[in-house]
């Protein structure tokens, strides 16, 4: 399915108040690899991306839908380069 990929940090501005934890809380400071936001899909859901495996364990704002994903990365710079893309993400069955 086409997706629309942005890219957060844990920190603060970009988060809530508690922004080493996601929604299911698991911990995330420092940065973990392969963590991924979305609103529709359960917690634990593997989603495949530019042949990456990432695992749902946090959400977004509210007012982005279904076919919104946010890929956890470990700096600011980081998520400003990467931007925001269109690509192709497969959910994979569990």
């Amino acid at each position: 399915m086409q997706v629309i990929v942005s890219y957060y940090t844990a920190s603060p501005d970009k988060t809530d108040n508690s922004p080493c934890y996601t929604a299911d809380m698991t911990f995330i400071c420092p940065a973990k690899v392969n963590i991924i936001a979305n609103n529709c899909l359960k917690f634990g859901q593997k989603v495949k991306i530019n042949n990456k495996i990432y695992t749902v364990h946090d959400r977004m704002n509210k007012k982005y839908d279904c076919e919104y994903f946010d890929i956890l990365v470990s700096s600011k710079n980081e998520a400003i380069k990467l931007g925001r893309q269109f690509i192709v993400a497969n959910v994979l069955t569990n």
